[in-house]
């Protein structure tokens, strides 16, 4: 197995594990929001803030194993009618565009970042602790930049299909 696709399995494997994670916490903040909802007529003012953020940290993982897997979402009409030989080069072009325009989006969402840091914003408090925005919203560069690391590794490992990536 060659270095690229270790470093793509090891991405994945962590991606995986993480997203586990955060949907068990999803599930068993819901949960309990219910519970305390229903019987106690109460809830964590908390939970469901840090529930949609924790929305954004599942959905950029999924969008970076979808991708390692070479199942994201992609209007592959054109590719599908092009002769055989152009659609490996086509597919690397594509994936190469997708690594700039992901690069780019990564250092907007950087200085976003930068800005809730500066800012000190506090997203919420619990037990006198307060959680800080960017404890959050780091997802938001992280995501870009790992989507981008995952079409850069699809474009040096010669864009595999999907049906080629459905082992890892």
């Amino acid at each position: 197995m060659n270095l690229i696709k270790k470093i793509d399995l090891l991405l994945n494997r962590a991606e995986r594990g993480l997203i586990i994670l955060l949907l068990s916490v999803m599930i068993g903040f819901s949960f309990f929001q219910v519970v305390l909802r229903l019987c106690f007529s109460s809830g964590l003012l908390w939970a469901d803030i840090l529930l949609r953020h924790l929305v954004l940290w599942v959905g950029f993982l999924g969008a970076a194993v979808a991708t390692s897997q070479g199942s994201h979402f992609a209007i592959d009409f054109l590719k599908k009618n092009l002769p055989k030989n152009l659609r490996k080069p086509v597919s690397i072009l594509t994936d190469l565009l997708a690594v700039f325009v992901l690069a780019s989006l990564s250092i907007g969402a950087w200085t976003y970042f930068k800005d809730e840091l500066e800012a000190k914003s506090v997203l919420f408090s619990v037990g006198g602790f307060d959680v800080p925005t960017s404890a959050l919203t780091v997802i938001i560069p992280a995501g870009t930049l790992l989507l981008a690391i995952h079409f850069l590794l699809r474009a040096l490992s010669g864009s595999p299909e999907q049906e080629e990536n459905q082992g890892l």
